[in-house]
């Protein structure tokens, strides 16, 4: 028996944990937790309310299609899987838990270390997906580490990073792996006829919305000039704002201190391995 608990992954596809728990023919229980936490939450107002439930409803008619259904619960999330797993196994089942990983609150990450004990004091199986590429350790740590540099970028810098998606393309993934993985409908298409546009009218994806280079020339000089008006306000007030500025120009440049370091003795080991 496979207890696939859906959460903030409302679908059937693109979603690793349904393919995971409807493989080898295992019958599968769907279910839904309304937690009366979530209507605690400042973020959550009428209108996600009503959109949560019409997803429900979609959701439910989908599997239904399919000769299954949507099973809800009301309460507590931890008690109610606790109590779920429990009555599987009076009834002689072995479940085992699929759900993708919660990263954005206290609340779901604590719920999820509680369920994952559990699991393990029982000696049950479990699994946790991926909601989105980003919480694959290696990605999501890459990306933390850009945004938290860029986040801390000192007004005293004479350089500053503005993400830059084709050059990240050309440095990150060369070869084009991700991209046909995730959309597979650009396949048969290099990285340089993707981004000249070659694909459309043959493909589902969508033309770009913006030309980047044109914008990132326009809002590069906006921001250019802000920082600029910004020094010269710190240098002639100062103040703890400015201190502030210069702990965080400090900071940036060891952080690339590091991570040159880093990649020199990466370097380093290869060449040794090569050799």
């Amino acid at each position: 028996m496979h207890l696939l608990w859906f959460r903030r992954d409302l679908r059937l596809t693109d979603n690793e944990i349904v393919t995971l728990a409807t493989d080898n023919g295992v019958t599968v229980k769907p279910f839904f937790i309304i937690d009366p936490w979530f209507y605690t939450w400042a973020d959550v107002g009428a209108a996600r309310v009503r959109f949560l439930f019409e997803s429900l409803e979609n959701l439910d008619s989908n599997l239904q299609k399919l000769g299954s259904r949507l099973y809800l619960f009301e309460g507590n999330s931890t008690d109610i899987v606790q109590a779920l797993t429990r009555q599987l196994i009076i009834a002689g089942y072995k479940p085992k838990l699929f759900f993708n990983r919660d990263v954005q609150v206290e609340y779901g990450v604590s719920r999820d270390k509680t369920i994952i004990d559990f699991y393990k004091q029982l000696n049950l199986d479990y699994h946790i997906g991926l909601n989105n590429f980003l919480q694959s350790t290696e990605q999501r740590d890459e990306w933390f580490n850009q945004y938290y540099t860029y986040q801390r970028q000192s007004q005293f810098s004479d350089t500053f990073r503005i993400y830059n998606p084709s050059k990240n393309i050309a440095e990150k993934d060369p070869q084009g792996d991700f991209i046909y993985y995730w959309i597979p409908s650009l396949k048969g298409y290099s990285l340089p006829e993707i981004e000249q546009g070659k694909y459309i009218d043959n493909s589902n994806y969508p033309r770009a919305i913006l030309d980047w280079s044109k914008t990132r020339k326009v809002n590069g000089k906006v921001v250019s000039d802000l920082r600029k008006q910004t020094k010269q306000r710190l240098l002639s007030q100062g103040g703890d704002e400015y201190d502030s500025a210069i702990t965080a120009k400090e900071t940036v440049e060891k952080y690339w201190q590091h991570k040159d370091r880093e990649y020199k003795e990466y370097q380093q080991k290869l060449t040794e391995v090569q050799e």
